[in-house]
Parts: C-alpha cells; structure tokens; sequence
C-alpha cells in the first residue's frame, strides 16, 4: 500500500465533475475507495483532501488519471441543448455537460497541432435573452444557410462532413440516459460542438438530429441559462430548432417538386435521394399545404398498418454519416510522429477510452501495449560491399 500523504493541490469540484460523468453517487463509489459517503462529501466541499492512497484509487476506480484532479476548470458560460430535454433526468444532463466540456478538451488540444477547418456560421440571434423567430424567418435563415455553404437546393449527401468542413466538432458517444438523441452548445469565442446518439434510431434520424443541434447552434447559442431553462420558453425553442432541421433538410420549392405521388412506394425513393424519414416528409409537407389532411391521414395509416411507425423501410440500409475530423487529427498527428499515443493521453489528462471514444477510435487504439511490433528488436542486414 502507498503511505497515506496529504495532497494540496487536489481540487474538490474535479471529484464532483469525474463521478458525475461515471454516472456514480457518493454511497455508489465509497466502496471502491474504502471510505464512507460522509468523506466523499467533505473531500468534494473541500473540508476534507485525499490521501495519496486514497486519491491513486479514485483514479482507478474513475478510470481518470490522477493529473486530471490537479487540472482547473475553465469558466463555461454557454448554453448546452439537449435534444428530448423534457423527459432526460438532471442526472443524465450533468454527465453529458461534462462530457462535452472534455470533448472540448480533446479538440482544443489538438487544434493546438493542427489547423481545424474555421468556423463558417453565420449566428441569427445575438440576444442573451429568448425571443420567438417566425417560422417563416427560420424558412429564410435555412435557404440563406443554403447558399453560403453552396448547397443549392438539392440533397444534403453528408451532412456530418459538411458541418465538419465549416468548423463544427462532432462526435458520437454512447448516451447513458437513452432520452437523450443529441446534445450541442457553443460557447463565445469557441467552435460549436455537437454530440450525437447512435444507440437508437436510424441513421435518418441521426441526420434530423444533427440539423435540429445546428438550428439550436444558429438560433439559441446567445441564450443564457436562465432563459433556456424556462418552461414557457423551452417548447417554442425546440420547435425553432425543429423548424430549421425541416426547412435545411428539405428546400420547400426542390422537394416540393419531386412531392407528385402520395403513395408509400414513392416516399420510399423520396427517403433514399433525401435521407430524411417518412414521417418527417409527411409532417414537412402537411406544414407547407403539399398534401391534403386525408392524403397525411392515409399515408400515416398505410405506415401504423405496416407497423412502420418506428421502424421504416430502409432504416437498415441507409448507414450512418460518421464523424471525421477528430479521428482523422490524431492519426495525422501519430502518423507524422508529432506526438506518441503515451503523450497524447498524458497531455490531455483524460482516460485513453475517453479520448478514444471522442475521435471514434477502436477500443485499446491508444494502449501503446498493443502495437503488434512492440516486442520486436529492430535488426538491419549486413550488406557486403
């Protein structure tokens, strides 16, 4: 055992941050660290520090390095929007808050090597306080979009790649609260970052949700705390950003000329050229006066009798857009021996699963135990002259 030692320059909240993020409460991770919650408690309000002992097992046990308690936190002041709010437990919001914040960590780090794409978003509201956008604003702000990024009015083939090509960091992660489909913020002066849920759904669905985070991210991004957090303000906000995805995805004049044939067999083509669902095609031209109430009737029916609701057709042909930017700046820094794997952790100060998952790496990527050539002495022939 380690002799037990004061450590000064712990700092309380770091703890706080790290078992929240594991989605673990105080009586759930005393075990692990053989003291009661009452010291957890005090180690976490600052009446109290580790030991060294005591630290090296909560390092352990968090799957953190010990650096990362040793690490101040920069002051967040933005906004962060999660898709499906309503029903995600404060819990659940508190571990992806500081996901995000480290998700922050890992980009800026690189970013400090590398050059990232910069940030080609043009905010519409620069109000700190919530105040309704029409919807036919929001029709405008996504045409507008359209054309600074040089879509024209036609499908969006990669949306993932196009917002990552206009300076928005995404990453995928595995949601512990299944309520929650996606969460985004971007703070002043920072890049905007989204994260997105593939535990469920379909890659359609995936894509609505990146739209509705980049609606949120054009819309709401100046909104403080207060005003997001409003009950009276929180229904109108998700139905701006609802708004923004529908009118992005799918141009009212390109798709309302290819919206002839009200029948499931063409909805199906529709899908495939657009990627975005039947049931949001049906809802994006029922707004626009495309289709009569007994044509959305009739087709909604044709898809509950169908049991396709929740499940439709080519859910499990169309694939997943993957993000790119991160997972392609570590290996460009790996593969230019920039930096090793060992330094790459160390420097971050997170887990290697953390920093793994982020970048959307395999599993044990970055344990350098793992490289095949690691027990291998290195020899050159002898050549006769």
């Amino acid at each position: 055992m380690i002799a037990d030692s004061r450590v000064n320059s712990f700092i309380p909240e770091k703890l706080t941050e790290a078992r929240e993020a594991r989605g673990m409460t105080m009586s759930g991770l005393a075990p692990n660290i053989e003291v009661s919650p009452q010291m957890i408690s005090k180690y976490e309000s600052g009446q109290s520090e580790p030991g060294a002992n005591t630290l090296r097992l909560i390092s352990k046990s968090l799957n953190l390095p010990l650096a990362y308690f040793f690490r101040k936190n920069q002051q967040k002041e933005s906004v962060v929007f999660f898709r499906s709010q309503a029903a995600a437990r404060v819990r659940s919001k508190r571990i992806h808050y500081t996901r995000m914040k480290w998700l922050e960590w890992v980009q800026s780090y690189f970013e400090l090597i590398l050059d990232f794409p910069t940030v080609n978003l043009p905010l519409a509201n620069l109000s700190v306080y919530f105040k309704k956008t029409t919807f036919d604003d929001i029709e405008n702000l996504a045409l507008n979009l359209r054309e600074v990024w040089g879509l024209g009015s036609e499908p969006i083939p990669n949306l993932t790649l196009l917002l990552e090509r206009n300076g928005i960091i995404i990453s995928s992660t595995s949601f512990s609260d299944m309520t929650i489909d996606a969460c985004s913020t971007w703070e002043k002066d920072g890049r905007p970052y989204v994260f997105l849920n593939y535990d469920k759904g379909s890659a359609v669905r995936s894509r609505f949700d990146l739209a509705h985070e980049l609606g949120h991210l054009l819309l709401h991004s100046n909104l403080n705390n207060s005003e997001f957090n409003k009950k009276a303000n929180y229904k109108r906000i998700e139905q701006e950003a609802n708004q923004f995805a529908a009118s992005f995805l799918l141009p009212e004049d390109s798709f309302g000329d290819e919206l002839k044939i009200n029948s499931l067999s063409h909805y199906i083509v529709l899908k495939e050229k657009w990627k975005v669902s039947i049931a949001a095609m049906l809802y994006r031209a029922e707004s626009l006066g495309l289709l009569s109430d007994h044509q959305v009737l009739h087709t909604r029916k044709t898809l509950s009798k169908r049991k396709m609701r929740t499940r439709e057709p080519l859910d499990d042909v169309i694939k997943y857009e993957k993000p790119r930017a991160l997972n392609q700046a570590i290996k460009i820094i790996l593969e230019n021996n920039v930096k090793t794997k060992g330094e790459i952790v160390n420097e971050i100060r997170l887990s290697s699963n953390d920093i793994e998952a982020f970048c959307g790496l395999k599993e044990g990527f970055l344990d350098e135990n793992n490289n095949k050539n690691n027990n291998i002495i290195p020899f050159t022939f002898k050549i006769d002259k």
